[in-house]
């Protein structure tokens, strides 16, 4: 995998030891930040989250972990800290991803295009996404 994304430009490098971890949690951040400020804010902390685990192997499973990412991007607040600690919206991010698995996504990224009959699942070509706007623009 790393290879393929190296391919285009983007570094990522798995370290050995690394833990995969359940990333309820993370989802739970994303959604707080999302509804609490807005997508960019989301993007930000996406992007932390995404170079702790592929480029420094950090368990995104830690509220601790969590809690340094959000820092990070400044929005921990006490109440932050708080939901974390609780399982508040766990329910939401659970049916999401059961939703999901109904609607076949089995990977990440996943993308649905307006237009386009059916999602993305997992990393793509930029000449995958070339061909399909190109379809969609007739």
């Amino acid at each position: 995998m790393g290879k393929r994304f190296r391919e285009y430009g983007v570094d990522i490098r798995l370290n050995p030891g690394s833990k995969v971890a359940n990333t309820v949690n993370a989802h739970r951040l994303l959604h707080y930040t999302l509804e609490n400020h807005g997508s960019t804010k989301q993007n930000e902390v996406q992007e932390v989250l995404f170079r702790k685990y592929f480029n420094e192997g950090r368990n995104l499973g830690d509220i601790k972990e969590l809690e340094d990412s959000a820092q990070e991007c400044g929005i921990l607040t006490p109440e932050l800290s708080q939901y974390l600690s609780s399982d508040k919206d766990k329910d939401l991010i659970l049916q999401q991803d059961r939703e999901g698995k109904m609607k076949g996504i089995s990977g990440v990224p996943y993308f649905e295009i307006e237009g386009y009959p059916q999602g993305l699942s997992g990393a793509q070509t930029p000449d995958t996404f070339k061909q399909i706007f190109s379809r969609l623009k007739r």
